[in-house]
């Protein structure tokens, strides 16, 4: 926001080079990603201690910020959810590409693309720790990468089922079901289109792709593995930039499951979906290149935007005072 045309025009179609370029190198962070990253929506904090009585610990939301093309001065900014006030930017260098956080909430794990690392975050003291090298343009990743998957074409977004035993890989037109005990893929989920982001309900019955090419949300049955109707929710859905990864950036689904949120980066929306009719709701007025996370008590959702991260009120979806922390938000991750 803020940005002039032309400028926002360049970005968006060198973000979609770098994507291009970087989708064949997913299918590594897949195989990394299986042990121990809770990726798409819902995250819930896993052997946690209940704060102590009168004091409610609040969620922290995680935006990382590309650098400057050519320089290296990449960040991640900590957002204090109770007073929706940005902290001091967390140092991570070059182009943050991913963002995930671990299921316990004790670290965050940021790809970036520029140095081929993944950078863990320590969440209780926001000091960044040593770079993990994975390889050109990862994705999310452990301590210890872990041998390739071979999904076949360009892997553009990952998602788990809660129970972790299966992991979705969105390729060109396809969903790949990836057994987590063995790392073995599954039979090809056809989508058609161009699909690039993934989510997957609480429940684990349904997984939401994006479908940017029809401007589509198809629900895949995961006890089947079938496709459903196509949800129409407007052209082009999707984020203009990264939107692999879980970091929820381009489709969230509610910690009840009882809605899915869709950004759209080129019409400037998120687009709420009723699950249980699977009918769209009315678009939420964002601004362009939207990508988007939900807190783990699905009070609010997180849009970031040019310069901005803006709260969505959930039980009214009405956006609320946007939240400044400058630079390009590339991607967005909710801690407990």
């Amino acid at each position: 926001m803020g940005e002039p045309p032309h400028q926002v025009i360049v970005e968006a179609v060198r973000r979609r080079v770098i994507r291009r370029r970087a989708v064949a190198w997913i299918a590594v962070a897949a195989a990394v990603v299986v042990v121990a990253v809770l990726v798409p929506t819902g995250i819930r904090a896993l052997g946690h201690a209940p704060p102590p009585a009168g004091q409610q610990r609040s969620a922290t939301v995680y935006v990382a910020l590309q650098g400057s093309l050519g320089d290296n001065s990449g960040t991640v900014i900590p957002i204090n959810t109770a007073t929706n006030t940005p902290g001091k930017p967390i140092r991570v260098g070059g182009h943050p590409d991913a963002i995930a956080v671990a299921p316990d909430g004790k670290s965050v794990y940021v790809a970036n693309g520029t140095s081929g690392t993944v950078i863990p975050i320590n969440t209780a003291t926001n000091a960044p720790g040593k770079p993990i090298r994975v390889g050109p343009h990862p994705g999310t990743a452990t301590n210890t990468p872990g041998m390739p998957i071979h999904v076949g074409g360009h892997p553009a977004a990952i998602a788990f089922a809660p129970s972790g035993n299966t992991v979705y890989v969105v390729t060109w037109g396809k969903v790949i079901p990836i057994n987590t005990a063995t790392n073995t893929p599954g039979k090809p989920i056809r989508v058609g289109g161009f699909s690039d982001a993934i989510a997957v309900a609480p429940d684990g019955k349904t997984a939401y792709v994006v479908n940017g090419t029809s401007g589509t949300v198809i629900p895949i049955n995961t006890a089947t593995n079938t496709p459903g109707k196509p949800i129409h929710v407007s052209p082009h859905p999707g984020a203009v930039g990264f939107t692999q990864g879980g970091t929820a950036c381009a489709i969230a689904v509610a910690p009840d499951g009882k809605s899915v949120y869709v950004a759209n980066g080129t019409s400037g929306t998120v687009v709420p979906i009723n699950t249980a009719t699977d009918a769209p709701g009315k678009p939420i007025r964002i601004g362009s290149d939207v990508t988007i996370a939900i807190a783990p008590d699905g009070k609010a959702a997180y849009a970031a935007t040019w310069g901005e991260v803006i709260p969505i009120n959930m039980a009214t979806n009405a956006p609320g005072k946007p939240i400044r922390v400058g630079g390009h938000p590339d991607v967005i991750a909710v801690a407990p």
